[in-house]
């Protein structure tokens, strides 16, 4: 997750986003405005998927999170492998 820009705070559909393309749920080519932020912002199967995934990563204390002042996540600077 380090390498996916998520060194300063992000808004969550952008994380969805970069995590999607990671594991290849999206294609690189895929238009973040028009093509995916409609499967992110609905309760959408793959949108809940991949929100489903980033919480599962803060409970790992891979990922942070914060509420205010927006929705976002960022990389646990804190993070080490045990």
């Amino acid at each position: 997750m380090g390498g996916l820009g998520l060194e300063n705070w992000q808004d969550v559909d952008i994380v969805q986003f970069r995590l999607g393309l990671a594991i290849g749920v999206f294609p690189p080519s895929a238009a973040f405005p028009t093509e995916i932020k409609p499967i992110l912002w609905t309760n959408h199967p793959i949108g809940n998927m991949l929100y489903g995934m980033l919480e599962t990563i803060v409970v790992g204390g891979v990922l942070q999170r914060r509420d205010e002042p927006d929705f976002q996540y960022r990389w646990n600077p804190e993070f080490k492998l045990p």
